[in-house]
């Protein structure tokens, strides 16, 4: 329990230096990220390139996938990406104005606890 509330406290002390903590939720990025690895994404989009895996916003979900192709739309600059365990590229054209940060470290597993936990606020009902 100590381990758990000492990890706590180091996430939420991360937002303010630039860094997103995301816990993987699905296997779109496996063998790369797995369900329950917790993902630390560094703010700023400047030096984003293909092979990169970036965090982004969509339907108001942080999505993990990586850069396969960076394209013009308009005046700002878009991302085609796609998770390593799918074999075509997410519909979405992802806009910088949307990226959350790029891919710094993970950490295995450690973020099961967080979706079990979320996962029984949900069944009772506590949250959506």
């Amino acid at each position: 329990m100590v381990v758990l509330l000492l990890l706590l406290i180091a996430i939420t002390s991360l937002k303010p230096i630039g860094i997103t903590v995301h816990v993987v939720v699905n296997d779109d990025m496996k063998p790369t990220l797995c369900v329950g690895d917790v993902v630390l994404l560094i703010h700023g989009e400047s030096n984003i390139g293909i092979g990169d895996v970036i965090g982004y916003i969509s339907n108001g979900e942080i999505v993990i996938s990586r850069v396969i192709k960076i394209v013009r739309s308009g005046n700002e600059i878009a991302f085609i990406t796609k998770g390593d365990a799918s074999k075509d590229p997410n519909p979405e054209l992802i806009h910088i104005s949307k990226v959350i940060g790029k891919y710094l470290l993970h950490v295995p597993r450690i973020g099961w606890f967080a979706i079990i936990m979320k996962e029984l606020l949900r069944m009772t009902h506590v949250i959506d």
